[in-house]
């Protein structure tokens, strides 16, 4: 037995050279859940929703550098033989980990 295969297309729609994946999807939906907690948690403590939504832009870049930074060092082979692909996000490539550490919430 060769396991679970699943047929579906990872991409949910095109347009032009952009794609929309289902992965795409599942970490958008993350982050809003997760800012949707922050949000709730920050006024249990007292703190003001708009505390929270003015750090969630930063937040959020922090954890996509850091996604991406902990890729790169994972596959650091690969990436000192190709400097300039360290850069293409397009080309996919983040670590959850990273994410965690980027955004501050490990």
């Amino acid at each position: 037995m060769n396991g679970i295969v699943i047929n579906i297309d990872p991409v949910i729609f095109q347009i032009g050279g952009f794609e929309f994946r289902w992965y795409s999807l599942a970490v958008i939906t993350a982050a809003f859940a997760v800012l949707f907690l922050a949000v709730k948690g920050a006024r249990r403590r007292g703190i003001s929703s708009q505390s929270v939504y003015g750090m969630a832009p930063w937040v959020m870049v922090g954890a996509i550098l850091g996604a991406r930074f902990f890729h790169v060092l994972d596959h650091i082979g690969y990436y000192s033989a190709h400097p300039a692909q360290i850069l293409q996000f397009q080309q996919g490539g983040l670590a959850i980990w990273g994410a965690l550490i980027g955004g501050g919430i490990a």
